[in-house]
């Protein structure tokens, strides 16, 4: 193929859309509850990363990425609906669902959130699969100096999981010397459930942002856990 026909084919939407979709086949299939720390979530980041990158190519790469709605949901950045896997175990058919998938990406951006699954009996997650999160009052400073950079402009509009996360609830997350006095110290946090605010998927900012009024509310509190509703 001569170099004019490459060209032209890049230039056309739909072959480049097809293309970029191409890449997507070297995702690896993960475990079930795949472990944040494996080598497959990271490739599985990686391969994200690199697709999203090439927004910077020119802007053709950067208006195909972000309005075709089969790498968008791809790229975790429209709520993709599964048939197979579900929050629930499982589905109103009755048939058992396979655990979501948790976004690699953030899984990879910020390992100091622990984003993984609880393994929870079905008796105790009441016949949910049940994720967590914890977030210290330093990662959201982190957080927003990253979110406001070049690499990192898409990272707050992206789902959580695919199928999208409903929500999540925030309890405080710290360990406490029983022999201090800790009289008049937060013991619970207002408004503590975070639900998506279009009702379709919990986003990155959203979450960060209900995070970070939680730390401005209450001044004391160091680290906030997070799990799945």
């Amino acid at each position: 193929m001569s170099t004019s026909s490459i060209v032209q084919v890049l230039r056309t939407p739909e072959l480049l859309e097809q293309i970029l979709l191409c890449l997507l086949d070297d995702l690896h299939p993960l475990r079930e509850r795949e472990d944040p720390r494996s080598v497959r979530t990271d490739h599985n980041a990686s391969v994200l990363k690199h697709l999203l990158s090439l927004r910077r190519v020119n802007t053709t790469f950067n208006v195909l990425v972000i309005s075709s709605l089969q790498l968008r949901r791809a790229l975790y950045l429209y709520p993709a609906i599964s048939r197979t896997r579900g929050w629930h175990c499982a589905g109103l058919t009755g048939a058992t669902l396979d655990a979501p998938i948790l976004n690699p990406v953030v899984q990879t951006t910020f390992p100091s959130y622990q984003f993984r699954f609880w393994h929870l009996s079905l008796e105790a997650s009441g016949n949910k699969y049940c994720a967590l999160m914890i977030i210290t009052r330093d990662d959201i400073h982190q957080y927003c100096r990253r979110a406001s950079s070049v690499k990192g402009k898409l990272l707050p509009k992206m789902q959580l999981s695919i199928p999208p996360m409903a929500g999540m609830e925030a309890v405080i997350w710290e360990e406490r010397d029983e022999t201090k006095d800790y009289v008049g110290r937060t013991t619970e946090l207002e408004d503590c459930v975070i639900r998506p605010t279009d009702g379709k998927g919990l986003m990155v900012d959203e979450l960060h942002d209900r995070v970070g009024e939680m730390f401005e509310k209450h001044k004391d509190v160091a680290a906030i856990k997070l799990t799945t509703l």
